[in-house]
């Protein structure tokens, strides 16, 4: 886990102020790092659709598509199988 100094410099690198990602890192810890920051904006008692998944996504990163996908290979958002709703992991990969 990084601690809050390491998690700044890390949002400022891959981050713009306006919670845009200007690039998905390349190393597995900056990249749940980054994930978990992005995963904050999500409600954790809410279920979403996967529109409003995308709308949230959507100014965050460019492939928003990838981006959903990784929130959910990470286990940082969790999918009903037939995909009809997602909702926040309480215990996601650290």
């Amino acid at each position: 886990a990084l601690d809050a100094e390491s998690g700044k410099l890390l949002w400022k690198q891959y981050i713009k102020l306006n919670m845009h990602l200007n690039v998905m890192p390349k190393k597995q810890n900056k990249k749940i790092a980054v994930l978990n920051m992005i995963a904050t904006q999500f409600d954790e008692n809410k279920k979403y659709s996967e529109a409003e998944v995308n709308e949230i996504l959507k100014p965050v990163y460019d492939d928003f598509v990838l981006l959903r996908r990784y929130l959910i290979d990470y286990k940082f958002l969790m999918r009903e199988k037939d995909g009809s709703s997602y909702c926040v992991n309480k215990k996601p990969l650290k």
